[in-house]
């Protein structure tokens, strides 16, 4: 038989079991684009030291940057350069994983604690504050993805120009729904 233990009374109370849900999926799906960010981010340096050695950027010679080429030091104006080892890519995501975004999600959980004042505008306040808080990751790392992508130059394939149609298709099709519905 399995027994199942409620929490505290004042933990029921003071927690907002919904939006402790909300703030768990923000964090995986931070996770997730932090993954995607550094995989672009990875593909940027192969890119870059393909460049900086004169080779043409294909997809073997990008391959054979990440897996071999791309790690060793390469003199770029007459400086040592490293690319995929460097310490911009790692100093940014020791930054992200380490100190900034733990600490947004861990002050998201602290703000549910605030007492439920209503604001007209707004709602609730704690749940408001705690909202904003977990969606700054996912905004920066979509910016971040987004610059990458357009350091990659694939904002100018032929796929992302579809893929905007069709944001912008599916935004034209729910605004003429909701216009229909009233």
């Amino acid at each position: 038989m399995i027994e199942v233990f409620l929490p505290p009374p004042f933990v029921v109370e003071v927690f907002n079991a919904n939006e402790a849900v909300r703030i768990s999926l923000a964090i995986f799906t931070s996770v997730v684009l932090v993954f995607i960010d550094t995989m672009l981010r990875v593909l940027v340096e192969a890119r870059n030291f393909n460049l900086a050695t004169n080779r043409e950027v294909t997809i073997k010679n990008t391959f054979l940057a990440i897996v071999w080429r791309g790690w060793s030091k390469v003199d770029v104006n007459g400086k040592q350069r490293r690319f995929l080892v460097s310490g911009k890519l790692r100093e940014d995501m020791t930054k992200k994983l380490v100190k900034s975004y733990p600490w947004l999600f861990l002050l998201s959980f602290i703000l549910l604690t605030l007492p439920d004042v209503e604001v007209p505008m707004l709602g609730r306040v704690d749940i408001f504050l705690c909202t904003l808080m977990y969606l700054i990751p996912i905004f920066i790392e979509i910016a971040s993805c987004v610059e990458n992508m357009i350091e990659l130059e694939f904002v100018e394939t032929r796929w992302f120009k579809r893929a905007i149609k069709l944001v912008k298709q599916t935004i034209d099709f729910i605004k003429s729904v909701k216009d229909a519905i009233k």
